[in-house]
């Protein structure tokens, strides 16, 4: 019979201290990290994405300042309280060792101006959106975005805006979302058009009514057939608008198919001309 290795049970005898040794070395570089990582401080604040709304309103929203432990934070109740401005979509909130406490913002974009009692700005989903000189801003210290922003945007008439006014929430007005899709297609399809219509607005019939930028010479769409008659008034404009202007129409008229009916005002008085559309 072999003789049992003592050399080998010796040695893993002796191991057993080393392996404990190092087992509480590792507890306690992990309780010091622990111990330093909650000592940190708040060293700065960063704040991305912020193209309309100035960051230190996000860092005044945020309630945390300079020399707060940074891993006492609430990162939630920090999201919660800065989502609440009514142009951010989208906030995440994270931490950076050794001191910055950073919040990426997705703002919402106006696209268009509301006109109900005063201007408001809406984006592209419909979500009311507030201006420095609104009323209900004033009155409640909403966060606001600077008009400069706003100049160039078309307005939008005849839309229903609940009372009181909520910002950050959907207009329940459904002609809102009809007069925001023609304001999408314009600015995708044909940006110089866009820029020379100055109001979308629903008429007291229901039609939709588009007012040019120079003159303000209204151009009825009325309803269904948006895409076509876009392309209609594209080619209208190009071959007539941009050769005799717009100070002689009293109106241009889409609703008819294949063609555009214009009245003219010729010598102080009114005449009605029909032109075929193109490809009729």
């Amino acid at each position: 019979m072999t003789p049992p290795n003592r050399t080998h049970a010796a040695n893993r005898g002796s191991a057993w201290p080393l392996l404990v040794l190092v087992v509480l070395v590792l507890l306690l570089a992990g309780y010091g990290a622990v111990r330093w990582r909650d000592t940190l401080p708040v060293r700065s604040i960063l704040v991305t994405g912020t193209r309309i709304v100035d960051p230190h309103e996000v860092i005044t929203l945020s309630g945390v300042r300079g020399g707060d432990r940074l891993y006492a934070v609430n990162l939630g109740e920090v999201k919660r309280r800065v989502a609440l401005h009514p142009f951010f979509d989208e906030v995440i909130v994270r931490r950076q060792i050794p001191g910055t406490l950073t919040i990426d913002v997705v703002e919402r974009r106006p696209c268009a101006l509301i006109s109900a009692g005063e201007l408001y700005a809406v984006d592209r989903s419909g979500v009311l959106l507030p201006l420095r000189n609104n009323e209900a801003v004033r009155a409640s210290g909403t966060p606001h975005a600077t008009p400069m922003e706003f100049f160039d945007l078309p307005v939008l008439s005849g839309i229903r805006v609940s009372q009181p006014i909520e910002f950050g929430r959907k207009v329940g007005d459904p002609n809102l979302g009809d007069l925001l899709k023609i304001v999408e297609l314009l600015q995708a399809e044909n940006q110089p058009l866009f820029h020379r219509i100055s109001e979308l607005s629903i008429a007291p019939e229901g039609g939709i009514v588009l007012f040019t930028a120079d003159e303000s010479v209204p151009i009825r769409l009325g309803r269904g057939g948006i895409p076509r008659k876009v392309v209609e008034l594209e080619a209208f404009w190009e071959k007539v608008v941009a050769r005799e202007g717009l100070w002689n129409l009293e109106y241009i008229d889409l609703q008819y198919e294949d063609q555009v009916v214009v009245k003219a005002v010729a010598n102080g008085t009114a005449s009605r001309d029909s032109i075929n559309a193109p490809g009729a």
